[in-house]
């Protein structure tokens, strides 16, 4: 005769876990649909996706003769869509941006000296761990 019997039977159905996983995943989708830079995204998709399709169906009706042109015209439709969706530029103006771009790329020329002079002088190396050391905490 059996003195213990140990059932061990999960609280929750892991089908149930997976459903409520996708449900949060549709509500994250939904929120951020929600917002009108949501909408007018799918809405440009869609505008995308359709143009494609009419590409596509125009492509279909045309002979053997006519490939060539249907390969640029469908790459021109494709190029339209990537424009179309591309962000549209930062409003600085271009001395900002110039001047921005310019200062990371000197501090990356000296962060870069610094590193190879580090890697010769011990010292340098023990406050540059250091100094990492303080940043993480």
């Amino acid at each position: 005769m059996t003195t213990f019997v140990h059932i061990d039977y999960a609280k929750t159905h892991p089908g149930v876990e997976r459903a409520l996983r996708v449900a949060g995943k549709f509500k994250g989708f939904t929120a951020r649909l929600s917002q009108e830079r949501g909408l007018a995204a799918l809405l440009r998709w869609s505008v995308a996706a359709a143009l494609l399709v009419a590409a596509l169906q125009a492509i279909d009706s045309l002979s053997e003769n006519h490939w060539m042109l249907a390969w640029l015209a469908m790459w021109l439709v494709a190029l339209s869509a990537l424009g179309f969706f591309a962000r549209p530029m930062p409003h600085k103006p271009w001395a900002e941006r110039l001047a921005a771009w310019n200062l990371r790329r000197k501090q990356a020329e000296a962060d870069r000296r610094l590193w190879a002079l580090a890697q010769v002088d011990p010292r340098i190396m023990a406050e540059l761990q250091a100094a990492v050391t303080r940043a993480k905490g």
